[in-house]
C-alpha cells in the first residue's frame, strides 16, 4: 500500500539494465472479450538467471475508436509460480510502474495473490 510507505517504481526503473532481457515465456494463452473492448493474457516466465518460474497476468484494453485493435496494456501481475503453494509476494503494475506486494502474518483468507482485488 503506497499510503503505508510502500514505494511505487517506475517502467523506466523496472526495466532498466535489460532487467527482461533473456527472459523465456512458455504456455501463452489469450482471451478477447465478445464486444473486442477488452483482453486478459497468460504465461508463465523463466528469468534469465533460470531460477524459478513466475505466472503472469496481464489485462489490455482496446482504445482504438474504429479499425484495426490498438491494445493498450492496463495492469500486468506477475507471482511465484509453484504447484500447491499460496504465494507470499507478488509484483502488480500499471500504467505508472510497479509495486511489490509481500504476504506478512501467513496467510489469511483464500488461496490467491497478495493485494489482490478487483482486476
Amino acid at each position: 500500500d503506497l499510503a503505508a510507505g510502500g514505494r511505487l517504481d517506475s517502467w523506466d526503473i523496472v526495466l532498466r539494465d535489460g532487467a527482461t532481457r533473456g527472459m523465456a515465456l512458455s504456455g501463452q494463452d489469450a482471451l478477447v472479450s465478445a464486444d473486442g473492448k477488452r483482453a486478459w493474457s497468460t504465461c508463465i516466465e523463466f528469468p534469465s538467471n533460470g531460477v524459478g518460474s513466475l505466472l503472469a497476468t496481464q489485462r489490455w484494453l482496446n482504445v482504438a475508436s474504429s479499425g484495426a485493435p490498438e491494445w493498450k496494456l492496463m495492469q500486468h501481475r506477475t507471482i511465484p509460480y509453484v504447484e500447491d503453494m499460496d504465494a507470499a509476494a507478488a509484483l502488480r503494475c500499471d500504467r505508472r510502474g510497479c509495486v511489490a506486494l509481500q504476504r506478512t502474518g501467513g496467510v489469511k483468507g483464500p488461496v490467491g495473490m497478495p493485494g489482490d482485488g478487483r482486476a
